[in-house]
């Protein structure tokens, strides 16, 4: 198991005041990373209300006449994916060792995640 840096946002406010997550996880691959990243940038989309009712706006204005529940529904995810913005990258084992994940979290909310990449990834 590896341990990687995730960064989640969404785009209407790009993460900007603190509408980001940021942290470190333990995961077995870079997929499994990424997922767990995707996941986290959904749920800020949900925690804002501003948010949710803005995509739910623009799936509202692309419905046309004869859509099926199963359409609208995949148009909604559509929007959604649209809107999230995710990376994650690997921890250097190397530069990172005598910390526990734990403590590689606090560091990454301490420091900023730009400045953790340079340090310890």
């Amino acid at each position: 198991m590896s341990r990687y840096l995730i960064w989640a946002c969404e785009n209407i406010y790009g993460g900007l005041h603190g509408m980001n997550y940021q942290g470190v996880i333990e995961a077995d691959s870079e997929g499994e990373a990424l997922e767990y990243a995707r996941n986290e940038a959904i749920e800020l989309i949900h925690s804002y209300e501003s948010i949710e009712n803005s995509l739910e706006e623009e799936v509202q204005e692309q419905i046309t006449p004869g859509m099926t529940e199963d359409e609208i529904e995949d148009l909604r995810e559509q929007v959604y994916e649209e809107d999230l913005e995710y990376a994650c990258w690997l921890v250097d084992e190397a530069k990172a060792n005598q910390y526990s994940t734990f403590e590689l979290d606090d560091k990454c909310w301490d420091i900023g995640y730009s400045d953790f990449i340079e340090e310890f990834c």
